[in-house]
């Protein structure tokens, strides 16, 4: 048996006898020819992977399945868990460490050659690298260690307080982005054997898992007859939304940190610098009991922590959370962090095939994007492509068109954007449609959701000619003309010589003010615009050449990170220059979302009190009060009051 296995032990990456892969497939005869389901076994990251007890992952040159582990994917894993529990044995073979020096990573080399616990893991990797596929193992594989806790108790074994549920939280700048990696994580443990038996309930955003302390008390709660008494689990995976309030409180085990670099660095609930300093305390729970290390700082012993924070991302600017965690993790002791373009992570691509799928790319931009550098003072993308063309299906499933007048009954809203001599004038209408879109609760059900829709309903724009700048006169007669058939709630322009168009519009009696782009004005008009993209309220225009100026200059759009704030601005590299539709757009959410009219009043069904009649009116005499019928009484009895 043992020839056997070690015929099968490998290395695809080193034709020599691998040692710590024939221990891994000598635990795993074992461990699937056990019969002592009560005790507590823990393989380690490759055999979780490639077993199939657990994920059944098809090791390199299987044509079963599509998905295996990369060799450098398989470094990343190693290089983390080695030394820790279940994972004594595992080390880096000489082709490992050689593809680590060929990659120019020292620091990587250095930190795996010594005697560090890792418990923070940072992935800055280029998009399309498989980082959800990775750290969706790890979710799993840290999942399987709370559910093999010594004594079948992670709350016991860790002398925790019972009561409060051990989570494993997806943290991501939406909830749809957090969203894809729980539904990796998900999809791999329904196809899991092990976790069959052990999922106690799946809800939309939670999978709650059974511990074998949690099996034994619900058995016991049955043969009680307390059926409805029984929990779902004392562990539960989560999907969670970048608002850290939301989240304190709760027992972290493992925090991951889904697309970081797009997390806010402006302050407030949802910077990652507060999701990390508040979240990160709620994961120092978890000791391993009589394990401790010397700090090689101040030379003190200290706790050894089961915990992990995994933070993975496309780099940005060198700004927020990201680049700091990158750029100090050698000073960490416990950190590793590793940064690596696509090609170099995944084998599906390499850096040719991925220049020539995205050709339209400027050099910074692919070097951000697939490359994995931060772009330094150049700044980073506004917003994802995605949510653009997202925004034009909408308006594609609504039949969006260039509309001439307006809805009878609707009020509209538009902003200018004036030019200079040598830029574009945009201006853009639009108006808000309350609708209902099915979403589902906590609990799986099917919920319903008032939300309002941004519309676009005209978009204009003026260029300049190379021998003389735009006629503002021909632009006011324009809206002058509009007004006659939009019934605009107000029109607004920002501080460039527009006063002469503003008084001319109210002599007309277009209701219009100027709004000065200032800095902190312009960073909220385009985080409330951000906030319509990303979660689907807003309609683009599909077809036409002004839009598709604007889809193209939302998606050239630039956010550059400042000492306070940020400046958005176009892309000087971009396949356009511009950005004047992009903040007329801006503008007009921003004056739909503060004077959001609300038109004629409209008929409705109301409740109204009965009032009284005669006969149960409070008559007051005195000091006494009486009904209707006593106050006649003594009416006839004694006369009415003087």
């Amino acid at each position: 048996m043992i020839v056997d296995l070690i015929n099968r032990s490998g290395d695809t990456m080193d034709k020599d006898i691998n040692i710590s892969n024939i221990i891994s497939a000598i635990k795993e005869k074992v461990a699937l020819s056990s019969t002592d389901d009560n005790k507590p076994y823990i393989p380690d990251i490759l055999e979780f992977c490639n077993s199939s007890k657990y994920l059944s992952l098809p090791t390199m040159g299987s044509e079963t399945k599509p998905l295996h582990l990369f060799p450098m994917q398989q470094i990343i894993l190693k290089s983390f868990y080695r030394g820790q529990t279940g994972n004594e044995h595992l080390s880096l073979t000489t082709a490992e460490m050689q593809l680590l020096f060929e990659n120019k990573m020292q620091s990587v080399i250095d930190k795996v050659s010594g005697d560090a616990h890792f418990r923070e893991l940072v992935l800055v990797l280029g998009r399309r690298s498989g980082k959800d596929f990775m750290t969706s193992i790890m979710a799993l594989y840290e999942s399987m260690k709370l559910l093999e806790s010594p004594g079948g108790s992670p709350i016991s074994y860790y002398g925790l307080a019972p009561g409060n549920p051990i989570y494993i939280i997806t943290v991501a700048t939406s909830a749809d982005q957090a969203r894809i990696l729980y539904n990796e994580i998900k999809m791999k443990m329904q196809h899991s054997d092990y976790f069959r038996n052990k999922i106690g309930k799946i809800e939309a955003d939670r999978i709650w898992l059974l511990t074998p302390e949690d099996k034994k008390n619900n058995q016991n709660l049955v043969e009680q007859g307390l059926i409805t008494a029984q929990t779902h689990g004392t562990v539960c995976i989560m999907s969670g939304h970048s608002n850290s309030e939301g989240l304190l409180g709760k027992r972290i085990f493992c925090l991951l940190l889904d697309e970081v670099a797009s997390f806010k660095t402006t302050g407030g609930s949802t910077s990652g610098d507060r999701i990390y300093s508040a979240l990160g305390p709620a994961t120092a729970d978890f000791r391993k009991p009589d394990a401790y290390y010397i700090d090689p700082e101040d030379k003190k012993e200290k706790p050894i922590l089961d915990s992990k924070i995994i933070s993975i991302s496309s780099p940005r600017a060198e700004e927020g959370i990201l680049y700091k965690m990158w750029a100090e993790a050698n000073e960490v002791h416990n950190r590793l962090a590793f940064k690596l373009p696509t090609w170099k992570v995944s084998d599906l691509f390499t850096e040719d095939s991925l220049r020539a799928d995205n050709k339209y790319m400027s050099t910074n931009e692919f070097a951000m994007e697939f490359g994995a550098e931060f772009s330094g003072t150049a700044g980073e993308k506004y917003i994802p492509d995605l949510y653009v063309d997202q925004a034009q299906e909408i308006g594609r499933e609504l039949g969006l068109s260039q509309r001439l007048a307006g809805i009878r009954g609707m009020v509209y809203y538009a902003h200018l954007d004036p030019a200079a001599t040598s830029h574009n004038y945009a201006l853009i209408i639009l108006h808000i449609e309350e609708r209902m879109r099915l979403t589902e609760n906590e609990h799986g059900f099917p919920n319903k959701e008032k939300f309002k829709m941004f519309v676009v309903d005209h978009l204009k724009v003026w260029h300049p000619a190379p021998d003389r700048a735009i006629n503002v006169l021909e632009v006011d007669q324009y809206i002058i003309d509009l007004a006659k058939r939009f019934r605009f709630a107000m029109v607004t322009y920002d501080n460039w010589n527009s006063l002469a168009s503003i008084h001319k519009l109210r002599k007309k009696g277009v209701p219009c003010k100027m709004t000065p782009f200032r800095k902190q004005y312009k960073m909220s008009i385009y985080d409330h615009l951000e906030h319509l993209l990303v979660n689907h309220q807003i309609a683009l225009p599909y077809k036409g050449t002004a839009a598709d100026l604007l889809a193209m200059e939302l998606k050239c759009l630039k956010r550059k990170y400042a000492n306070q704030g940020f400046k958005i601005g176009a892309d000087e590299e971009g396949q356009v220059t511009t950005d004047d539709c992009c903040d007329a757009l801006a503008g007009a959410c921003g004056v739909a979302l503060e004077t959001a009219y609300g038109g004629y009043p409209k008929g409705a069904i109301v409740r109204v009190p009965q009032s009284r009649d005669m006969s149960q009116h409070q008559w007051t005499i005195g000091r006494g009060s009486y009904p209707s019928q006593q106050w006649q009484f003594l009416n006839r009895k004694f006369g009415k009051p003087g």
